[in-house]
């Protein structure tokens, strides 16, 4: 069974080398496809993204833990998120 973490350490305090991101992250969010899909051997429907499509557009959002299962770092993801909602609100204040 894979256990997530869905908490993380985001206090500025515990941070060093922080840089604002200026990559188009909208364009790599409109890059993704959202399933819904069953885990093999379940019957629970889950809704979400295929890593190996996040790792094409974020590799660094993607991670593979020691039986080569690659799972996402969701901190990333939403941060990722935060700013394709961000570009997408200035394209709109823009017209």
């Amino acid at each position: 069974m894979v256990h997530l973490k869905f908490k993380a350490p985001c206090d500025i305090n515990l941070k060093d080398n922080i840089v604002e991101i200026d990559d188009d992250m909208l364009d790599k969010v409109n890059q993704l496809n959202c399933y819904e899909f069953t885990y093999k051997g379940k019957k629970e429907k889950h809704i979400g993204i295929m890593a190996q499509e996040l790792e094409a557009v974020l590799p660094d959002a993607v991670f593979q833990n020691a039986n080569g299962i690659k799972l996402i770092k969701v901190p990333a993801v939403l941060g990722m998120l935060v700013k394709a909602v961000q570009e997408l609100s200035a394209k709109i204040g823009d017209k």
